[in-house]
């Protein structure tokens, strides 16, 4: 430590007292003094906890505010008060680098066919690394996982959080089949969703219940954004996709990060990802995407399992039995 001068005794009552046993044995190793005296520690870890959204968490859940209002006070905070606010930093770091890490929810307890091996954290030797090496920055972008997917999910997020609300309401249905050149009342409606999500001119009129060329051009845009075939017609899928408001796709997208952070950090140079939603497998070398090709999966009666594993062989001529 560079501030030991610095540094305030804690009742070794009130630390063996703790139920959290990690903390417990955190601030023993210290010999029961605080370890947040370091202005530029706790700054970092604050600015750090503000920005939990950026990850799809949420601040409060590291007693943000709380944490602010001491740091705003510090100078004037009596020595048990100090003590309590750094406890309390040091519950939200090791909290926040655990969600950070394998996320807030356990995938077992969700799906029954889950099969990817548990993340392991050792939440509190990276925290003595923080403190240790005055390493918080690379420590705990490392907790972080750096797939690409996971960074243009992220990407998606910020952008989707700065879109302004939508000014319009209403879902459409199929209660009428939509045909290229011919009236749909739910057109009007459609167009005010394409132009929000970018797919449309703001100029085009929404007045028009007609199927026309560039309200079809404009669907086309949206369905390939989505994966789904580029036809024009609005058929199920494409309502689907197009009655997801922003706030649902803001859920969806913090949904995916947390599945994210459930994987490891990294898969290495070489691999193969299988999305299963999309029917899709597709072969990864050096960070490029090689080939893609579509797979059968599975259905709710019989689900294909989540797993990561070793390639260990490939059949390329498999006897396959009805």
């Amino acid at each position: 430590f560079s501030f030991l001068d610095s540094r305030i005794s804690i009742d070794s009552v009130k630390i063996n007292s703790l139920k959290d046993t990690k903390i417990k044995d955190f601030y023993i190793q210290y010999q029961y003094k605080t370890v947040w005296d370091n202005s530029s520690y706790r700054d970092f870890m604050l600015n750090e906890l503000s920005k939990a959204e950026d990850e799809g968490l949420e601040p409060e859940d590291y007693s943000y505010s709380t944490l602010k209002n001491y740091e705003e006070k510090f100078s004037d905070l009596k020595d048990s008060t100090k003590i309590k606010y750094d406890l309390l930093l040091t519950e939200n770091t090791l909290r926040y680098i655990n969600h950070i890490s394998k996320g807030k929810l356990n995938p077992y307890k969700i799906y029954n066919n889950y099969d990817v091996p548990e993340k392991k954290v050792e939440d509190v030797k990276i925290l003595y690394d923080c403190i240790d090496n005055n390493n918080f920055s690379s420590a705990i972008e490392n907790c972080k996982p750096n797939h690409i997917i996971y960074q243009k999910l992220k990407k998606a997020l910020k952008t989707l959080r700065a879109m302004p609300q939508e000014s319009f309401t209403g879902v459409v249905d199929l209660t009428e089949k939509f045909k290229k050149n011919k009236k749909n009342k739910n057109i009007p409606l459609i167009k005010k969703k394409l132009m929000y999500w970018g797919d449309m001119e703001e100029k085009d009129s929404i007045l028009s219940t007609v199927l026309d060329e560039k309200t079809q051009e404009a669907l086309k845009k949206f369905q390939k954004r989505h994966g789904l075939f580029p036809d024009g017609v609005p058929g199920r899928s494409t309502l689907d996709a197009l009655n997801y408001t922003r706030n649902m796709r803001i859920e969806q997208v913090i949904a995916n990060l947390e599945r994210w952070r459930w994987y490891k950090n990294s898969f290495g140079n070489h691999y193969l990802l299988i999305n299963i939603p999309d029917y899709k497998i597709s072969a990864i070398k050096d960070g490029d995407t090689i080939q893609t090709q579509r797979v059968v999966v599975g259905k709710d009666t019989r689900k294909t399992p989540i797993l990561e594993s070793k390639v260990s062989n490939i059949n390329l001529n498999p006897n396959w039995t009805v």
